[in-house]
């Protein structure tokens, strides 16, 4: 029997909470989940999962965009939609939406068809990337295929950092990094793999670049920080069109690991869920090694400072379902640290780039 697609309902007005609740129980295969306080909902967070949520514009304590703010900052419920419901002439500031992740605004009083095409092409959509998701971090059942792939990934990674001006071990520490991520977002175990050994790779590009550029001390000039931005658009060329679908997904990490949550990033200025989530979690991992490491250009900072420089630019320029669920595996990120440490250490120093 089919899992019915789950749908969290949240309203303060009796009567229109009533009204979602029917209209959603008519679709086919779909079941309710009903709330009227944010607080609530917010405090059993942890017990909660659901598909898709219908959140109310105008709730007590928080209006519904700050609703879905948080809960997609929760890593299970990171990648879930969100509808927000409104009967405010003005929908929110579209940034703010986008920020929130909400997927769509709805204008009340709904209209019974509308509300059917838009919530059923969402529910399509779930369940499709769900199914996306599962087939791009493939199983290889051979042992020793899978043995061969990951020496395969492990020995071009280290090329790729032959080229690289950071430090000897960044490639393997920022890939173990967003394999806990990823872990902590709830990713299946072949997921987490996937994207340790796809992150790996995310500097490819870099082989494409000047070794005047690449091992340049100090600071780069405007025209040189153009020219290694190209490092994207490089490694994605470099593996986009592969047959395997693990290096398809090494040039998804290459082309969107410098986005920023914002839109602030490049090479595509990206916002948001328009930002792939493997770029997402990639972004994080390689500020986080990029801020703890020596570089040619800066001193180290210690873990606790580049945590909070971590957490005080979620929603800015990291996703914070991203940031939460790097958060929670930070007992894993520090031992990765400390097996992975370069030789060399320092102070708190400059942004890193």
């Amino acid at each position: 029997m089919t899992e019915p697609f789950n749908v969290l309902i949240v309203d303060t007005d009796r009567t229109s909470l009533a009204l979602l609740d029917m209209m959603v129980r008519k679709l086919p295969n779909c079941a309710t989940l009903l709330h009227s306080s944010p607080d609530m909902l917010l405090s059993a967070v942890d017990k909660i999962n659901y598909d898709l949520a219908i959140f109310s514009s105008t709730l007590p304590q928080m209006d519904g965009v700050e609703l879905a703010r948080r809960m997609r900052a929760v890593p299970h419920l990171a990648t879930k939609p969100v509808v927000i419901a409104t009967s405010q002439p003005d929908t929110p500031e579209a940034e703010e939406v986008v920020a929130s992740g909400v997927a769509e605004v709805l204008q009340k009083p709904i209209d019974p068809v509308e509300f059917r095409s838009r919530i059923s092409r969402l529910a399509q959509s779930s369940s499709q990337e769900t199914g996306a998701v599962i087939e791009r971090h493939f199983t290889i059942n051979s042992p020793e295929y899978t043995a061969l792939e990951e020496e395969f990934f492990t020995m071009l990674a280290r090329v790729s950092g032959l080229r690289d001006r950071e430090t000897p071990l960044h490639n393997k520490r920022m890939a173990r990094y967003c394999a806990v991520i990823a872990r902590h977002l709830g990713l299946p175990a072949d997921a987490c793999r996937a994207m340790r050994l796809a992150a790996g790779l995310h500097d490819i590009g870099k082989a494409g670049l000047s070794d005047a550029l690449l091992h340049k001390r100090g600071a780069l000039s405007p025209e040189e920080r153009l020219q290694m931005e190209e490092h994207t658009r490089i490694g994605h060329a470099m593996l986009y069109n592969a047959q395997s679908p693990l290096l398809r997904l090494a040039a998804d990490v290459a082309l969107n690991h410098h986005e920023r949550w914002d839109g602030s990033g490049y090479p595509r200025h990206l916002k948001g869920e328009h930002i792939p989530l493997a770029g997402r979690i990639a972004a994080v991992a390689d500020v986080f090694d990029a801020l703890t490491s020596v570089r040619p250009y800066k001193s180290a900072w210690s873990r606790d400072n580049a945590l909070r420089y971590m957490q005080e630019n979620a929603g800015e320029k990291f996703d914070p379902a991203c940031i939460a669920a790097f958060e929670s595996g930070q007992e894993e990120i520090a031992a990765v640290m400390l097996a992975m440490s370069d030789a060399a250490s320092g102070d708190d120093g400059a942004d890193a780039a």
